[in-house]
């Protein structure tokens, strides 16, 4: 079954391409732009880097101010404190790659990777700054209202899955060693951080490339209920998405919580990427995706709250 949606969805857009060849240039350049000068200035470094940092175990000199308190409101360790940090402060889908990167290199446990993976995958403050409140609604009011509904949403929901994850946690975590490593640090080790920053920001722009050219698409597609069809095309890629929801001609009301529903989910496409981020480690793309839908719903009761505030 999933072999054949995914070969109707690939058919589809390699038609899109032939029947509309001036918009899926457009939308692959625009896609083509956003990765060379947002996501690679952006992502690229804090990649390197982290590659660095987990495989010296120096997340401890990070997240020291910060461990007590993610413990005591989380109870994940400090190890995992770092894919918090990272998470909500670097965007999609620095989360999911420290995550991966932290369970893969068992400074966690497979546990403890799940339920840091279900919340510490989000949006950046640069991304809300500009993008969603300069950009999309061009309101600075907006700029404490957005933040707080966008970053307290992952709080709860990550109090929420606490409850499943809790114990499970603490008991794989006392097995695990998190004595410092013997690594020898010399230019083949920088070397393999590297490489490995560029072929993750690599896939990241062909995944970016390929949505674009499907949100495009999309917007051809005669869905009457335009509160549905914004909904979808934004669900979809959220950059793209959110710049044809600004444009549409929604209410405020529908466009705020379009555009703040889908930031908390990230996007299909961000799922797509966060498959690739985490396949080397075995955690489950499923309990993401399901955990970013409780995200989502989240949202839109905040958002729907906030709105009812306002009138």
């Amino acid at each position: 079954m999933k072999k054949t949606i995914y070969s109707l969805i690939i058919l589809s857009l390699l038609l899109f391409i032939f029947i509309f060849p001036v918009e899926s240039v457009r939308a692959a350049k625009g896609g083509l732009l956003l990765w060379f000068n947002v996501i690679i200035p952006n992502l690229l470094p804090f990649i390197i880097l982290s590659n660095l940092i987990i495989a010296l175990n120096a997340a401890s000199y990070i997240t020291f101010l910060f461990a007590p308190i993610f413990k005591l409101l989380f109870g994940i360790s400090k190890d995992g404190s770092y894919a918090v940090i990272t998470g909500f402060l670097c965007g999609y889908p620095m989360g999911a790659k420290v995550t991966s990167d932290l369970v893969a290199n068992k400074k966690i446990s497979y546990e403890e990777g799940t339920f840091l993976l279900s919340f510490c995958n989000n949006v950046s403050p640069v991304f809300i700054i500009n993008y969603i409140v300069n950009e999309t609604f061009q309101s600075s009011s907006l700029l404490k209202p957005v933040f707080i509904i966008l970053y307290l949403s992952p709080i709860i929901s990550a109090i929420l899955l606490r409850i499943i994850y809790h114990r499970k946690m603490f008991e794989k975590e006392k097995k695990i060693s998190l004595y410092p490593c013997n690594t020898n640090v010399d230019f083949r080790f920088i070397d393999a951080a590297i490489m490995n920053g560029f072929e993750t920001i690599t896939k990241l722009g062909g995944y970016i490339i390929l949505f674009a050219i499907l949100s495009q698409m999309l917007i051809y597609i005669p869905i009457h209920n335009a509160f549905i069809k914004y909904s979808i095309i934004s669900i979809t890629e959220i950059t793209n998405g959110i710049s044809v929801v600004a444009s549409s001609s929604l209410s405020f009301q529908k466009k705020f919580i379009i555009v703040l529903s889908s930031v908390s989910f990230g996007g299909i496409s961000c799922v797509a990427q966060t498959q690739s981020m985490i396949k080397n480690s075995g955690l489950s793309i499923g309990h993401y995706t399901l955990s970013k839908v409780l995200n989502m719903g989240i949202t839109l009761l905040l958002c729907i709250a906030y709105l009812a505030f306002l009138s």
